[in-house]
């Protein structure tokens, strides 16, 4: 997935600039033996406990695991109030019905959400988000797909 690659790129960028800041995408295909064999999530439950930062992607449905994960990070945000949580939903909002609508009413006002329709526009949100969150002093910029920090390009969708 090009969110995976772009978070490497990143921390390229971040390790050049000297910010003592790294991401570790953790996704929920990698720990498929995990929870299909042992039965449980345990090991992703506990990379949601111990992450700094937690993003979660929902499509068109909310799924029960995601949903789970996603309760277990804002519950987990109590205890470590410095724990930055981002929660995209691909097409805006509104096209989510019924149960899916109404949770989505009661996380937003407890973590920062946003929407995407394209990946590139997923890849864009999620670079502004991380550089804003974390005050990194950059200028960024996306021009045909590509991606650009300091007028240097470093990704592309």
């Amino acid at each position: 997935m090009s969110v995976e690659l772009l978070i490497y790129k990143l921390n390229d960028i971040l390790e050049q600039k000297n910010y003592k800041i790294r991401f570790k995408p953790y996704r929920c295909e990698r720990e498929d033996s995990a929870m299909t064999i042992n039965g449980s999530q345990y090991i992703y439950d506990r990379h949601i406990e111990t992450s700094s930062m937690c993003v979660f992607l929902f499509g068109n449905n909310i799924g029960k695991y995601t949903k789970n994960e996603l309760n277990l990070a804002l519950e987990n945000k109590n205890e470590q109030p410095s724990k930055k949580i981002l929660v995209f939903f691909q097409d805006e909002h509104e096209k989510y019905e019924g149960g899916n609508l109404t949770y989505f009413n009661e996380i937003k006002s407890n973590v920062e959400t946003d929407w995407f329709n394209s990946e590139t526009m997923l890849c864009q949100k999620i670079c502004v988000a991380i550089l804003q969150m974390y005050n990194i002093d950059c200028n960024f910029k996306v021009e045909n797909e590509v991606f650009y920090v300091d007028n240097t390009p470093f990704f592309k969708v």
